[in-house]
């Protein structure tokens, strides 16, 4: 009864809240679950589309980077578009183009 009390009392106030200390115990935690059901509990959804869009450029961002590495090592020269031109990188460039492959292929690919 005193659940009751409590949750009526908070949940009718200008300010709506729940005590933190409903949320510890299976009743509490049945009450969250379906408090992040409700329409107006937009942000356990708006995160998880945020998440599930970091991961996918994430993802998207690793394919490229691992291509960019196996482009780079497997040829001794390599051809570049520069403006309307190709030609050909040094061995300075292809090498500092490996290292930020190498360092892209950290950030997006691993964890």
């Amino acid at each position: 009864m005193l659940y009751h009390i409590s949750l009526t009392h908070s949940l009718t106030q200008n300010s709506k809240f729940i005590s933190p200390k409903f949320f510890y115990d299976q009743i509490g935690s049945k009450i969250f679950e379906d408090i992040c059901k409700l329409p107006e509990y937009y942000l356990t959804r708006t995160e998880k589309k945020i998440l599930e869009e970091s991961n996918r450029i994430k993802k998207e961002n690793c394919a490229i980077a691992q291509k960019n590495m196996q482009s780079l090592s497997s040829r001794g020269q390599v051809t570049v578009k520069d403006g309307d031109i190709y030609r050909k990188l040094s061995e300075e460039e292809r090498q500092s183009k490996i290292q930020k492959a190498q360092s892209n292929i950290k950030e997006y690919c691993q964890g």
